[in-house]
């Protein structure tokens, strides 16, 4: 009988130095997949077969795609005689169509968020949702952010904690500024404690807000609200379509999310539309064969 749970606390041990925590959970969600169908029993071509078959009916593709690559990362560590027959076993990945904010959706949701009054949930949210309409960050770039790396004059916030690793300086619109000055002396003022966070938790000022508390908001309560769904990634494809729109270059986009790769933006964010240069060169390559 195998016993894979200690197989996994083994193999994460092993690769957790310099890893996030984020990144050591999402490994060991992607191996308890293959985990919880295989129960005790060793692993052999047939039965990874089996389980494929049987991720592609339980989980979305992607997730499927990703699992795969981790799990013979695991194998491979393992040792075992199988990972010669599941070596060369490829999945190819599909990336879906992103989904974007149109201007109005995008225009709503400032508005909305713009009449947002007092120190409560739906206040919160709003300078949540405001600095992610306005600056193309990841949603967890935002929930980290700390007064101390705002620069007012410039308007922009020094990001320590990103996903690449690296720091970097993240721009928001100008015209928010004055909103987040009155959001840190209303808290300060209400909970009689100035937090080091932009996007603090309500009962615990000196930390955080949570991500998954944000974003159940949004899910439950704001969809009474607006009469379209939208999701926190939204507001950063959305950022990367109107640069691209407004004549910008993937360079530039590139440089405003955070992609450490150009190949990394046009790679995801080509999947939004077909820039107009692409459409002009695609109509002048046929501009001589008649139909």
């Amino acid at each position: 009988m195998a016993n894979w749970e200690y197989r996994k606390e083994k193999y994460i041990q092993t690769i957790t130095r310099g890893r996030k925590k984020e990144t050591i959970r999402s490994i060991s969600n992607r191996i308890h997949m293959l985990q919880r169908w295989i129960g005790n029993q060793e692993l052999t071509a047939a039965l990874y077969d089996e389980w494929l078959i049987w991720a592609f009916e339980n989980y979305s593709y992607s997730s499927v795609h990703r699992a795969h690559k981790e799990i013979k990362r695991f194998i491979k560590w393992l040792e075992l005689k199988v990972y010669s027959e599941i070596e060369f076993l490829r999945i190819p990945e599909k990336l879906p169509r992103i989904k974007t904010l149109s201007k109005e959706q995008l225009q709503t949701v400032i508005d909305w968020s713009l009449e947002q009054k007092g120190v409560n949930w739906r206040r919160r949210c709003a300078i949540y949702l405001l600095i992610l309409a306005t600056s193309g960050m990841r949603a967890g770039e935002c929930i980290r952010l700390k007064w101390d790396n705002w620069d007012q004059s410039t308007h922009t916030f020094h990001l320590e904690d990103t996903k690449t690793g690296t720091s970097r300086i993240a721009a928001y619109s100008p015209q928010l500024t004055p909103h987040l000055m009155q959001w840190r002396e209303e808290y300060a003022s209400a909970k009689r404690y100035a937090s080091p966070w932009v996007i603090p938790s309500l009962m615990y000022p000196s930390h955080h807000a949570k991500y998954t508390a944000i974003q159940i908001k949004i899910n439950t309560r704001l969809k009474h609200i607006f009469d379209f769904h939208f999701t926190s990634k939204m507001f950063r494809s959305t950022m990367v379509q109107r640069i691209i729109d407004s004549g910008g270059r993937y360079e530039e986009a590139a440089a405003v999310v955070g992609h450490k790769d150009i190949g990394v933006t046009q790679k995801h964010y080509a999947r939004i539309k077909m820039d107009e240069r692409s459409i002009n060169a695609h109509s002048k390559a046929l501009n001589d064969i008649k139909f």
